[in-house]
């Protein structure tokens, strides 16, 4: 399912989180894709990426709403594109203990122009973390 921009796919991609389907995710991505989650779990092509996003959608992504924030496409080439969008998760109210806690990352797909659309060839959602103050003393 290629998307008409890549803006178009990042609104599919989050769409498919949230109605918890595995397959519409991977049909994002190129046969060849890879896509490394938050937690640093490598999906090797679109069959690794639909399964992956199986089990999460299935355990820690259940009870979660994900939405996009700060989308930057910057163009390639004319068939190429890069994407950096900040996600947010947020755990729906009535979740149950155990998924994963409201939360922000850096999502940054690559992107190639289909015959139909855009798809993404390569993805990394990265956790955006709290940094201390400052960093500690040396003993």
């Amino acid at each position: 399912m290629a998307a008409a921009s890549p803006e178009a796919l990042v609104a599919a991609f989050s769409g498919a989180l949230n109605n918890g389907d595995a397959d519409q995710v991977g049909a994002l991505f190129t046969e060849d894709a890879v896509f490394v989650n938050i937690a640093g779990m490598r999906m090797l092509g679109r069959d690794g990426i639909v399964e992956g996003h199986r089990w999460a959608l299935a355990g820690p992504l259940k009870w979660s709403t994900v939405t996009a924030e700060d989308l930057a496409v910057i163009a390639v080439r004319d068939d190429v594109a890069m994407v950096h969008a900040t996600t947010v998760r947020t755990p729906q109210p009535d979740a149950p203990a155990g998924g994963l806690p409201a939360g922000r990352t850096v999502l940054v797909l690559t992107l190639v122009r289909a015959q139909d659309g855009w798809l993404a060839v390569a993805a990394t959602n990265t956790p955006i973390a709290v940094l201390p103050a400052r960093a500690p003393d040396r003993p």
